[in-house]
């Protein structure tokens, strides 16, 4: 285990917790400050901005960019960057908003990582470009969507209380099971690749990993 990744765990979990169980992230300053509303600097049609949730803006050591969180009561999550004049930016070829959408009340797991609460599953994370259009990584293969299925959600609760044990540092090496699959889409729809990736794995884009 590297300590860049132990580091993305980290930042991925503070995350998580900011969002979907309303506690205060413990960042550079103490905790994620938070203002009126970003939702108008949100062009991505597919999210609701007339239903926002829960908005945060949390600032980087060096104090030149944010990263500011939006979550609405459709389960969906929107996280973009800001340079310091307030203006979106970039994270890697053009990739300037993530959507993290997750189940409803129909897929939820106890997530002891988050205090010991219900927390919605994701199912979906997608790519976005300033204008809100669908964009892909061109360095690997036009990545632009991700899709999950979880198949044993008995399995999936066990292992993923065991990784929450460990804080998210734990390496199942468990995708031979094959009990959660990701369908990989490009920019314009199409399928990619899809296959079997393991519960670690799906722990760090459930915790908003998966970041260009």
């Amino acid at each position: 285990m590297t300590m860049e990744r132990n580091g993305r765990r980290f930042a991925a979990g503070l995350a998580m917790l900011v969002l979907l169980l309303g506690l205060p992230a413990a960042l550079e300053a103490g905790s994620a400050r938070i203002f009126p509303s970003y939702c108008g600097l949100i062009p991505v049609k597919g999210f609701d901005k007339s239903r926002p949730r829960r908005q945060t803006r949390d600032f980087t050591a060096w104090g030149d960019q944010s990263e500011v969180h939006v979550s609405n009561w459709d389960n969906q999550h929107v996280t973009f960057r800001l340079d310091k004049w307030g203006r979106p930016v970039s994270y890697h070829g053009g990739i300037v908003f993530l959507m993290y959408e997750f189940c409803g009340d129909e897929g939820t797991y106890l997530d002891r990582f988050g205090n010991g609460r219900l927390a919605p599953i994701l199912k979906r994370l997608s790519y976005f470009d300033a204008q809100g259009n669908p964009i892909g990584d061109a360095e690997f293969d036009d990545v632009s969507r991700f899709e999950f299925e979880i198949r044993d959600r008995e399995k999936f609760q066990e292992t993923m209380t065991r990784i929450d044990g460990q804080d998210g540092n734990l390496d199942t090496e468990d995708e031979a099971e094959g009990n959660i699959l990701r369908k990989v889409f490009d920019s314009r729809g199409r399928v990619i690749r899809s296959g079997p990736i393991s519960t670690s794995d799906f722990w760090e884009y459930q915790h908003f990993g998966g970041k260009p």
